[in-house]
């Protein structure tokens, strides 16, 4: 996780805008709502490609209990 919050650290701090993830299906990444949450906290505009066939449980998980 360090790589990825330090990369997107330093897209925040070169004056980039957005975080896209894509590729494969993103929402089967265990800790892709924490890599969302991250990009967000650095200001970053976050986008997630998807097929949609996971989005209806993704949502629930984002939500939380």
């Amino acid at each position: 996780m360090a790589t990825r919050r330090d990369g997107a650290a330093r897209l925040a701090r070169l004056g980039g805008a957005c975080v896209h993830f894509f590729g494969g299906e993103p929402l089967m990444a265990p800790r892709l709502a924490e890599y969302v949450a991250r990009a967000k906290s650095l200001g970053l505009v976050a986008t997630v490609d998807t097929n949609g066939l996971l989005l209806d449980e993704a949502v629930e998980k984002m939500r939380g209990p």
